[in-house]
């Protein structure tokens, strides 16, 4: 019963903490390690929440996807085809960071120190990003597909537990002069094909190991919440800031420096 649990509240953690810039890996890092998950037990059930996740974004932009489809075979709907193109040049970046560094940032980051630097310099990212578009004049056209590789680029730094793929992806477009509710758009789709890829990647090779009950349990956990944490992020992109989660991020990477030293 008590790993069934433990399975619901990581699957909680992920889903909710995976679209919000606060790092869904580095909170799953601090979670294992408190509940004395080993890396190598861990991966199974990351591979079956992070599938949860970019399940619940194909969900939830159903309509996006859709029309991007279409648009792959049609010659008047240049908008979408445009849009389609800027999701497979900002793929490029992060596609390469992973295949070259994955493994070795994996064996190498995955502790609470690098937890906390990374949720620090996620912090300043996000916090510069903030104050730079107050500077500047917004710009509310499409993104680009130079600018669709640029916030890539943004998407792999990711790759380092703390950071955040939207967090740094929404980052990349506000710095672009993006305003928000574009740069969080945008930053949800391009994250579908990496997470997908991620995760069907290490299923493919052995399914065995994660469709288990606990993982079934953090599996559907993870897909409600990650609703939930997309509908939240949609509403505070169209109304405030992403300050407060900075400010979380550093209280957060305070807690485990001190934690650490004690």
């Amino acid at each position: 019963m008590q790993e069934y649990l433990i399975a619901i509240f990581l699957g909680v953690v992920q889903g909710f903490t995976e679209f919000l810039p606060v790092s869904s890996t580095g909170h799953l890092i601090i979670f294992e390690s408190f509940f004395g998950i080993s890396g190598a037990d861990a991966v199974p059930f990351d591979v079956a929440v992070h599938l949860a996740t970019v399940l619940a974004v194909i969900w939830y932009f159903r309509a996006d996807w859709a029309h991007l489809v279409k648009s792959f075979t049609s010659r008047i709907d240049t908008r979408g085809r445009r849009l389609l193109l800027n999701i497979v040049l900002g793929t490029i970046p992060a596609g390469i960071a992973g295949i070259l560094f994955e493994t070795t940032i994996t064996e190498s980051f995955r502790t609470q120190m690098a937890v906390a630097i990374g949720l620090i310099a996620g912090s300043a990212l996000i916090a510069g990003a903030e104050y730079l578009r107050h500077r500047r004049n917004r710009d509310s056209g499409m993104i680009l597909p130079y600018e669709g590789f640029i916030i890539g680029i943004f998407q792999a730094l990711a790759l380092f537990p703390g950071i955040s793929r939207s967090g740094a992806t929404i980052s990349g477009g506000l710095l672009l002069g993006k305003n928000r509710v574009e740069a969080t758009h945008f930053s949800f789709l391009l994250s579908t094909p990496i997470i997908l890829a991620a995760a069907v990647k290490t299923f493919a090779a052995r399914p065995e190991i994660i469709i288990t009950g606990p993982n079934v349990f953090g599996f559907i956990t993870a897909f409600v919440s990650a609703i939930a944490a997309i509908n939240l992020i949609t509403r505070i992109a169209e109304r405030s800031t992403l300050m407060p989660f900075v400010y979380y991020r550093l209280a957060l990477a305070g807690v485990i420096i001190i934690s650490l030293a004690l």
